[in-house]
């Protein structure tokens, strides 16, 4: 099996050095060493995850985006999933589109919630996309009808 091209991409919500993206690549440098990946680059934003707040796709996303469309890159490692979104919805989006690219996606905090460069992860992923999904529509339903009362 051929050793996997990482990109590591660490995000923060602000600016202000409150945050720092240094410890996330801290955490991710070693870990994906363990999984026998290669790291050939890392990426860093700070700005919100909302895409109402902000114009258009981060700027560190969009070079690592670039890598795994260009397939100089096989994976991209967050450090967890709420560094890419907020809502589950919008993670499997986000997923689909990474694999649309030829991609895979690991989280070093979610653990195999959230790696599809691994089978079961993937499957993991995709069925708690789907229970979320019914949950979220779940509530809309109850909240619908609380309000009609």
């Amino acid at each position: 099996m051929k050793q996997l091209r990482a990109i590591l991409y660490a995000r923060v919500s602000t600016d202000t050095g409150e945050q720092d993206p240094e410890s996330q690549l801290h955490a991710m440098r070693p870990w994906a060493a363990g999984k026998d990946w290669k790291v050939i680059a890392e990426h860093v934003d700070r700005i919100t995850c909302d895409p109402k707040r902000r114009r258009g796709e981060p700027p560190g996303m969009v070079k690592a985006l670039r890598l795994l469309e260009d397939h100089k890159a096989d994976v991209l490692c967050i450090f967890a999933a709420d560094r890419l979104v907020a809502d589950p919805i919008q993670l499997i989006q986000f997923v689909a589109r990474i694999q649309g690219l030829g991609g895979k996606v690991a989280s070093y905090q979610d653990g195999k919630d959230l790696d599809t460069a691994d089978e079961m992860g993937e499957f993991h992923l995709y069925a708690m996309g789907w229970f979320n999904r019914m949950r979220v529509r779940l509530i809309r339903a109850h909240t619908k009808r609380a309000l009609a009362r």
